[in-house]
């Protein structure tokens, strides 16, 4: 579980977020949207505790700024910007396990095998020796994520795991964060595509100008009209032969 109460973060005196208070429970996929800039990543990275705050940040009951070397068993970060390392994608995501080695570094079976079921849930089979700097950008990006599974924490941030991705692997990404929900994860994504966000998520957060603006389900989504009202967009609904609807937005 993830709780924010009343959290700030800024930077030389000047507001980023301000006053953020949600919770993401376990079992329950949140989509955290807004406009580029508006501090959806800086959210994350606090969260993560790489940020400083004011207010309270509680990981599985326990204060952020308290957890130390423990805080990469409880919850993990697939980021936005994403390095190139001139490694191979098993060595990349065998980063996943560093938790668990200790100062030696070495994988033991049990390792191992989380790294192998990573990167055959991210269909990374064929490339497990390329190198990350010779691969695609949506490649390298199913790659991070792979890292992130084999980290195996209760709690996981994505920021855009869709992004650069086709709509094949967009349905991968979909059907990865189902199942990390029906493990009973706590799992907060930056979404870029409403659409995206609205057919996954059990409830949706909106950030306007460091604010949130936001916190509710589909439905509330839908009837408050939120796409349109910050995002600029419109609201159609698409019926089959038995007047069964779907709506999406444009």
């Amino acid at each position: 579980m993830i709780e924010l109460n009343d959290v700030s973060v800024g930077y030389r005196g000047k507001p980023i977020l301000s006053n953020i208070s949600f919770t993401v429970s376990d079992g329950e996929i949140c989509a955290l949207l807004g406009h580029n800039g508006c501090g959806k990543s800086t959210l994350l990275r606090a969260v993560m505790g790489s940020l400083g705050y004011t207010g309270s940040i509680r990981i599985d009951g326990q204060e952020t700024r308290r957890l130390s070397n423990d805080r990469a068993k409880l919850i993990s970060l697939m980021p936005q910007l994403m390095a190139r390392p001139s490694i191979s994608v098993y060595e990349l995501v065998s980063f996943g396990r560093q938790p668990y080695t200790g100062i030696s570094g070495i994988l033991s079976k049990s390792d191992r095998l989380k790294i192998d079921e990573a990167i055959q849930k991210t269909r990374l089979e064929p490339l497990a020796l390329s190198r990350c700097d010779r691969i695609s950008g949506g490649e390298l990006q199913r790659a991070y994520l792979a890292m992130v599974l084999a980290q195996d924490t209760p709690n996981l941030l994505l920021d855009e795991p869709a992004a650069h991705l086709d709509a094949r692997y967009e349905r991968q990404i979909s059907d990865f964060l189902l199942a990390l929900k029906a493990d009973r994860r706590a799992v907060l994504a930056v979404l870029h595509n409403i659409n995206h966000a609205l057919s996954i998520a059990d409830r949706i957060i909106v950030i306007d100008s460091g604010k949130l603006v936001f916190n509710g389900n589909r439905a509330e989504f839908s009837d408050r009209q939120i796409a349109e009202t910050y995002f600029g967009l419109r609201r159609y609904t698409c019926r089959d032969d038995r007047g069964n609807g779907a709506e999406f937005y444009l």
